[in-house]
């Protein structure tokens, strides 16, 4: 596998061919959730693209058309979960997800992406260390759960390693959707 180090100009230049494809797909949004921590800046930036606002919550836009946002489908489970938590029937309308890279072994298929890889990305709002430890994080939670761990599997995991996922792979949502406390 490569590692490729991605620049701010790649990162302008995703951004604006990904807002392209969601005015050229008639995509409706009303809001723009970003994943935290890679979705976060994605998001800002297609927020101010499409003019549209940012939520910091996705469980607050019922009855809204929402926009998730994430920087990579790498093997689709963060994006799985966040789409079965905004059930369409619940929340009037199905989210629309977007990326900047799409790994074509991932479980999630986003309905935008710039583009499909199968390197190792390092973006430009990450050191090198960080992108090591959220990669050995992620090796982790796929070595204890097979990839297919439900929330209350990787919960577990997180305390029993004694972590506040906010900076990790599998869990940084758990924060936001079922708002743990550790």
């Amino acid at each position: 596998m490569n590692k490729i180090f991605c620049s701010w100009s790649k990162i302008e230049n995703a951004v604006n061919d990904i807002s392209n494809q969601i005015k050229e797909s008639g995509y409706q949004i009303d809001v723009i959730y970003g994943v935290p921590r890679g979705g976060l800046i994605v998001a800002i930036l297609l927020s101010h693209k499409l003019n549209k606002p940012l939520i910091l919550d996705p469980l607050t836009a019922k009855d809204k058309r929402i926009l998730v946002v994430d920087d990579i489908s790498d093997t689709g489970t963060t994006l799985i979960a966040l789409y079965d938590k905004i059930n369409p029937l619940q929340f009037g309308y199905r989210p629309i997800t977007v990326t900047i890279h799409y790994k074509p072994g991932s479980k999630f298929v986003p309905d935008i992406y710039h583009e499909e890889t199968n390197d190792w990305i390092v973006y430009p709002w990450e050191t090198e260390e960080t992108s090591k430890a959220d990669y050995t994080e992620k090796q982790e939670y796929c070595k204890y759960t097979g990839d297919k761990g439900s929330h209350d599997e990787i919960l577990r995991i997180c305390k029993q390693n004694n972590r506040l996922c906010i900076n990790s792979y599998p869990c940084a949502f758990f924060i936001v959707y079922n708002r743990e406390i550790f």
